[in-house]
């Protein structure tokens, strides 16, 4: 909190406007995209990676009244502009006294892990430098000094992801997205033996940004058993940042990388 009683927001959310890649990826991908379609029964998702994702009631509550909060898919036509349009939510921001604000992607989940689900990693390297850009250029570039610019690197590529790192500082993003836990979602832990991530940590160190990881950008969920109700992920939520947390402070990492700042949010949803 500032000193006039301002808030800011390390751990808001942005539900990523429906051209935001049709628009902006080059000719060579423009099908394969990921884009907003109608589904079979008539509502609202995104086609990526031939999956549809719709985007639910649940993560578009703020500003909409209680009875229509809930689990089933909201089309973009009922959403306040808040949600996708930058410009839109400053007035937001006023209302509730938040002088700035960092946006997790929606869409390309916590970390930005959509991305490298492509099959063809042109393509999600391709996404992924868009997401990037519209993150620095647009989504904070509308307002700026309200937003704090955020990017999600390639995890299946160290050297990529270094060179990712440095265009991006060059552009002016002040925080890095990365998971809570690598296993997860197929890559080396913290503890690997052969520093799996350290060049990785060192380009973020160089470039002085703050790794932040959301609760569930590991793709993983905790459940006590597989009958488990859903709520029981909602409850246990706080344990994946403990989890992370800790691989942390005894991986050792901390002390090679003693300017890394972590940053771990919503860690007490439950």
């Amino acid at each position: 909190m500032t000193n006039n009683g301002w808030l800011i927001s390390v751990d808001d959310h942005v539900i990523e406007p429906p051209d935001l890649w049709t628009k902006r990826v080059s000719s060579r991908y423009r099908d394969e995209a990921p884009r907003v379609v109608t589904d079979d029964n008539g509502g609202e998702a995104w086609l990526i990676n031939g999956d549809l994702v719709p985007v639910y009631g649940l993560m578009t509550a703020a500003g909409r009244p209680r009875e229509l909060v809930g689990p089933e898919p909201v089309p973009y036509s009922e959403m306040p502009p808040a949600y996708y349009d930058s410009a839109a939510r400053v007035e937001v921001l006023n209302t509730d006294r938040v002088l700035a604000s960092l946006c997790f992607p929606s869409v390309p989940r916590f970390c930005g892990q959509i991305f490298s689900e492509s099959a063809d990693r042109g393509l999600g390297l391709e996404c992924l430098r868009v997401y990037n850009d519209w993150q620095i250029d647009e989504w904070a570039g509308a307002a700026p000094g309200r937003y704090i610019p955020v990017m999600a690197i390639p995890l299946w590529d160290r050297d990529l992801a270094v060179a990712e790192i440095k265009r991006c500082a060059d552009k002016g993003v002040k925080a890095l997205l990365f998971p809570e836990n690598p296993v997860p979602l197929g890559y080396p832990s913290l503890f690997s033996k052969d520093g799996f991530w350290d060049p990785v940590l060192a380009a973020a160190q160089d470039a002085d940004l703050p790794l932040c990881s959301h609760i569930g950008s590991s793709s993983n969920v905790m459940r006590t058993a597989p009958d488990a109700p859903m709520i029981m992920g909602n409850a246990l939520a706080p344990m994946n940042a403990l989890f992370c947390c800790t691989d942390w402070i005894l991986s050792g990492t901390l002390s090679r990388f003693p300017d890394l700042k972590i940053v771990l949010s919503e860690g007490g949803i439950g």
